[in-house]
């Protein structure tokens, strides 16, 4: 299948989950970290074409390294982990939360395809973040919303909300 094949693919996926009323925040985050993984293609993807997944990734391998770099948001303290300086434990972060990325999903009116790819194009990013960092952004009770006075265009919000600065 081609990248534009897969991309498509996870569009449906989306629509599908969207017209059924489904209400796994799990699910739709398979379906939105797919169309993400193909949609920024690379390393993103393994030799095989499927979308690599960074659960607790591993920095020292090169692609996984790679995909990484390639991320909308690498924090200070992320990137110096990446650069070898210090170890810590990284993870991939929904800058939006997939939950607030839902319930905007839902307010769509049966969204087409190319409205979804718009849609996700404007509110979907990753970010690369410590596991402390992570911690202070759910102690700060944003693990699944986002600052109570967000309007809709900082997608980082919550970053900067736990004063968390890219590197």
């Amino acid at each position: 299948m081609s990248q534009k094949d897969n991309i498509g693919r996870c569009l449906k996926y989306i629509q599908v989950y969207l017209e059924e009323g489904d209400r796994s925040v799990s699910r739709l985050r398979g379906f939105l970290d797919e169309w993400y993984g193909y949609s920024k293609n690379g390393p993103h993807l393994t030799k095989y074409g499927n979308v690599r997944w960074l659960n607790n990734p591993d920095c020292s391998n090169l692609k996984v390294r790679e995909c990484l770099e390639g991320m909308d948001f690498i924090s200070k303290d992320a990137r110096e982990v990446l650069d070898g300086k210090i170890k810590k434990r990284l993870i991939k972060e929904h800058a939006v939360p997939v939950k607030v990325i839902q319930e905007m999903l839902k307010k769509l009116r049966s969204p087409s395809t190319v409205e979804l790819q718009k849609f996700l194009e404007s509110y979907y990013r990753v970010g690369v973040l410590t596991k402390e960092e992570d911690q202070r952004i759910n102690n700060m009770g944003f693990k699944s919303c986002m600052p109570n006075d967000w309007s809709g265009k900082e997608l980082f919000a919550r970053y900067f909300a736990a004063n968390i600065l890219s590197g």
